[in-house]
């Protein structure tokens, strides 16, 4: 009997051993997610980490509770073990009613304990509430001492009264001073609008001392919604530089494209202005490259048939390459890019000179636009005193037709938009020039009183009668030295008697 008790009572202790062992203690972390503040209706993705003093456990419940309710939670896949190690689970929550809710992980092992996490805490508030829309963005390239604004409409489509803050931050030291048209508290500004009120905010920027790049940033409120700019710092340079590829002709012989840059950037101007220039850009291609970019560029082929009047045969093409190929290398362009950012509206000058000795006819230039400046011709209105206008392509691009240019002529081409133009004058190629043919420039004459003329003589012509006018001087002083020396009878010389 005795034996039969100590078997039993040995069965049980190891029966209560074993159990004891097998009931791991589990450990419910805190919940982590990546904000506090959300907006109704989208989704957030809430972690959770359990663990084990010893040993693992089987975890056959995973729930979520939230006070109030009304906090959707997506489901946890069980069963799952759990480990000293530890195990992390994600799941996402999401509501659709403004509300601050509590909320915490319990969980249910294979032996029915139970462990919990701490409470946590998320505001999900109606993104209607306040919206913020960008008006303007500032200018991406700044220059120390220039300003820049950027400006957002705050919309309250809420029936009540709201106030929210709006806070200005940037990630480097020194890098802007801001003035807003709310007061003098740049960095954070507390806004009231009325039920369905619109206002309009302008941060005025005014740039200081930093290098690389820098990065504004406007909060609205407490909630995620943000908008980021970044400001890259412009420095008022000179640089020149000179290029030269190579590319075959038609013949298999090589021919060259030669582009010569030098470049100038400036800030003159008045606060709110920033003025770009490239001060002379040319391109020299050789007969054989002109041919060829007649006949990939239908543009180009379709402008001078207007210009010409004429279909283009080789023998037209061939006079053309010729005769650009000369006056191309008389030619320099000068480009200039003026964003005003108070009174939003941008400047694009282009004024090409010509500076040979001949007569062109039927001088062509040819402009592309980036949209940086303008997506589409019809936002642009373009000036060309004296030039016939082709909008080749609405992207935008430009055929420019003069009937004929004369020796020191300067034509400008001028664009605007009454918009601020995102655009740097790296995205501007150098233009196009074609010419039909070159004469001998005959200057105009001026008829004055009583019928008499004076022509006006170009600089090589008054360089040839300056040459004559000396050429006469010379001669009439060889003659007067020639009668004064040989002309009359020297008072040595013997009479000569007639016999």
């Amino acid at each position: 009997m005795m034996k039969t008790f100590k078997i039993a009572l040995f069965w049980a202790l190891s029966t209560i051993m074993i159990t004891a062992s097998a009931f791991a203690a589990v450990t419910v972390n805190d919940p982590s997610y990546d904000t506090t503040t959300v907006d109704t209706g989208t989704t957030r993705t809430v972690s959770v980490t359990m663990s084990t003093d010893s040993g693992s456990a089987t975890i056959s419940s995973f729930s979520v509770s939230s006070a109030p309710s009304g906090l959707t939670v997506s489901s946890v896949e069980t069963p799952f073990t759990v480990g000293t190690s530890g195990t992390t689970k994600t799941f996402t929550i999401s509501s659709s009613t403004a509300n601050t809710y509590t909320f915490s992980i319990t969980v249910v092992d294979s032996n029915g304990a139970s462990s919990s996490s701490g409470s946590a805490t998320i505001e999900y508030v109606n993104p209607s509430s306040l919206t913020m829309e960008v008006a303007e963005d500032p200018l991406g390239t700044v220059y120390e001492g220039n300003n820049t604004g950027m400006s957002i409409n705050v919309q309250n489509s809420l029936g009540s009264s709201q106030t929210r803050n709006l806070t200005l931050y940037q990630n480097k030291s020194n890098t802007f001073v801001v003035n807003t048209s709310l007061g003098s508290a740049a960095a954070l500004q507390t806004i009231t609008l009325t039920a369905g009120e619109t206002k309009s905010v302008t941060w005025n920027i005014t740039i200081g001392s930093f290098t690389g790049a820098g990065h504004a940033i406007i909060r609205l409120g407490d909630t995620t919604e943000s908008k980021v700019w970044t400001l890259t710092k412009g420095t008022t340079t000179t640089a020149s530089s000179s290029a030269t590829t190579t590319a075959g002709g038609s013949s298999g012989a090589g021919g060259t494209t030669t582009t010569t840059t030098t470049t100038t950037t400036t800030v003159k101007g008045p606060p709110g202005r920033e003025i770009q220039n490239v001060v002379r850009e040319l391109v020299q291609r050789k007969n054989e490259e002109i041919k060829s970019l007649l006949d990939s560029k239908e543009e180009l082929q379709t402008g001078l048939r207007i210009a010409l009047g004429k279909e283009l045969s080789a023998e037209i093409k061939n006079i053309v390459a010729v005769t650009t190929e000369k006056v191309q290398k008389t030619i320099s362009a000068n480009r200039t890019i003026d964003v005003d950012t108070v009174g939003l509206k941008s400047t694009v000058s282009l004024k090409v000179k010509y500076n040979g000795t001949e007569q062109v006819n039927n001088f062509i230039v040819k402009d592309v636009i980036p949209k940086s400046f303008a997506n589409s011709a019809s936002k642009i209105t373009v000036t060309a005193p004296g030039a016939k206008i082709n909008v080749t392509k609405d992207d935008p691009e430009y055929l420019f037709t003069y009937s004929s240019i004369t020796p020191g002529t300067e034509n400008v081409i001028t664009y605007s938009t009454n918009e601020r133009a995102f655009t740097v004058v790296s995205e501007y190629a150098a233009p196009i020039i074609l010419a039909e043919s070159t004469q001998a420039y005959v200057p105009p004459t001026t008829t004055l009183p009583g019928n008499a003329t004076t022509t006006t003589l170009s600089p090589g012509e008054k360089v040839n009668l300056t040459f004559v006018g000396a050429v006469l001087l010379i001669l009439i002083g060889l003659v007067w030295y020639y009668r004064q020396n040989y002309g009359k009878k020297q008072a040595w010389q013997p009479a000569i008697k007639p016999r």
